[in-house]
């Protein structure tokens, strides 16, 4: 599995819904995390348990988990990842090209 480097919500609503997700709903009205002022003093704490939960799944399966709850998620993908993703490549964003002094390079359509 791959390592969730950051998971964040724009407000409330994305924040009870990322807690449906996680099926951590009690999470939602916890006071160390119930509004955003808490959120920010325990970051430490609710980063590990936003953690917990990515490390059993992949950058897709909680992209669409959190998709599915109306929370806007997509991957932070690295070049390798970029070169994998299948929506990339269907749509053929990456098109080899040749340049006469460089070579065979790689370049967003």
């Amino acid at each position: 599995m791959q390592r969730i480097e950051s998971v964040t919500y724009a407000n409330d609503k994305e924040w009870q819904a990322l807690c449906r997700a996680m099926n951590r709903s009690k999470l939602g009205n916890d006071p160390r995390f119930a509004e955003q002022e808490a959120r920010l003093r325990n970051q430490g704490e609710l980063d590990e348990i936003i953690t917990a939960w990515t490390l059993k799944r992949d950058y897709y399966q909680v992209m669409e988990v959190l998709q599915g709850v109306g929370v806007a998620a997509a991957p932070l993908l690295s070049a390798e990842g970029l070169f994998k993703d299948p929506h990339v490549r269907e749509r053929k964003v990456l098109r080899e090209v040749r340049h006469p002094l460089l070579g065979r390079n790689w370049v967003v359509a």
